[in-house]
């Protein structure tokens, strides 16, 4: 095969296997507001994202288990907000990262409490997930 042909046939393959894994490096669609309902494919993975500040002693909690069957459970993790005067009980961020496993919808419900005090709960929220097999 001419050096050309053999460069031409590269680059092709490059574009084909470029564009077969154009999906692998898009980010999970973050959601903030229980109002809004997640929208995945089978496949998909997404976040939620909610406000908290565990120096109060309150902590995002599970209302209700997670439909397994539905939903796995990737990450959670909390994230402090940028803090550069170093300020005491600055709050964060909480986040939850699930990837659907297949179709139909659920519910993933999280109440904001003191785990030690069964009347603390300040807040509570649901999040719709609807999940598409394509």
């Amino acid at each position: 095969m001419s050096r050309r042909k053999t460069l031409t046939l590269l680059l092709v393959l490059g574009a084909l296997v470029g564009q077969a894994c154009g999906d692998e490096g898009t980010e999970p669609v973050v959601y903030t507001d229980p109002a809004d309902t997640v929208q995945v494919k089978v496949g998909e993975s997404f976040w939620i994202s909610l406000e908290s500040n565990p120096t109060t002693g309150y902590k995002w909690q599970f209302g209700t288990p997670v439909d397994t069957t539905l939903l796995k459970l990737s990450e959670q993790k909390y994230v402090p907000d940028p803090n550069p005067e170093k300020l005491m009980g600055r709050g964060g961020r909480d986040h939850w990262l699930f990837e659907a496993i297949k179709p139909g919808s659920a519910g993933i419900s999280l109440q904001y409490l003191r785990p030690w005090d069964s009347t603390s709960m300040e807040r509570s929220v649901e999040f719709r997930v609807e999940i598409n097999a394509e």
